[in-house]
């Protein structure tokens, strides 16, 4: 989102693993931002986004989950057990949407909205879904959904250029990094193959549009039910067709889709060139407004 002034990056407090909340001085109740971040996203491009929010909704909690590439290589239990902080932030938000003040008890509806980055993010936030809907036996209550370059469709190439991408600069990561790589897609395609757990690109696109998982505006609301996707041609990592199929899956199921492709952007870096497009689309996502 664009920005005129320099603002402070935001102090986030550590919840355990790779998951933080920033918590302004004076917060409105009900009000989050969820920002899961693609694999090994550097600190200074994630603060980015997140002073872009504290920008533009001072009065709300933000809550970061970073992508990390050790995640993705252990079993889903592990996975969720690691997202339970996470699922304890958005617990306490909206259990101070429904409170007792001055001896009356009020009930504020929460506002939350949730962003995700690469397929990296999809992976934190299909683990929070599972998580959440598991300890509440309820969806997410969600006004909005923010895909960007997400949710490919998988496969070696894809998988291989995600991983190297995500490596540190340097002459050792080059030499190590890819038979490193190639022999952690072998054991990932080896435990899919034996069951251990269904393919994950299946797992984070089927998730994402759950509505057993997800719950997102409100029913008596017509064209409520939102998500906003942002993807390029240029992109490297995450094929443009593969976010286009997943929004006309979600069209299919009745959502209100609002739908970016550029044609030349790179992986997770659309705000940079687009910001006053991007900075609509989630104003749009948040405050509700037409798409």
């Amino acid at each position: 989102m664009a920005t005129t002034t320099p603002t402070p990056s935001p102090k986030f407090v550590p919840l355990g693993g790779s998951i933080s909340l920033y918590t302004p001085s004076q917060p409105t109740k009900g009000r989050l931002v969820i920002l899961a971040t693609w694999l090994g996203a550097a600190e200074k491009h994630i603060a980015k986004y997140t002073t872009a929010y504290t920008r533009f909704i001072p009065d709300s909690r933000v809550l970061l989950i970073q992508g990390t590439m050790g995640n993705l290589f252990q079993h889903y239990s592990v996975q969720r057990r690691a997202i339970h902080p996470a699922v304890q932030a958005i617990r306490a938000v909206l259990d101070e949407s429904s409170c007792e003040e001055d001896g009356s008890h009020t009930e504020i509806r929460p506002h939350i909205l949730l962003h995700v980055f690469s397929n990296a993010g999809a992976n934190s936030v299909a683990n929070l879904l599972h998580v959440f809907h598991q300890e509440l036996g309820a969806p997410l209550p969600l006004v909005g959904v923010i895909c960007d370059s997400s949710l490919a469709k998988g496969g070696y190439k894809q998988n291989y250029n995600g991983f190297m991408r995500a490596l540190p600069d340097g002459l050792l990561f080059k030499i190590l990094g890819p038979p490193f790589i190639n022999l952690a897609i072998a054991i990932l395609n080896t435990s899919i193959a034996l069951g251990r757990y269904e393919r994950p690109e299946d797992y984070w696109r089927n998730s994402m549009i759950n509505e057993d998982l997800i719950k997102v505006g409100d029913p008596q609301e017509e064209g409520s039910k939102r998500i906003c996707y942002f993807t390029s041609k240029a992109d490297r990592t995450t094929p443009w067709q593969d976010v286009v199929s997943h929004a006309e899956m979600a069209c299919k199921n009745k959502w209100s889709v609002m739908l970016f492709v550029y044609e030349d952007t790179p992986h997770c870096n659309h705000m940079a060139e687009h910001g006053n497009e991007y900075e609509e689309a989630v104003r749009a996502m948040w405050t509700k407004s037409k798409l």
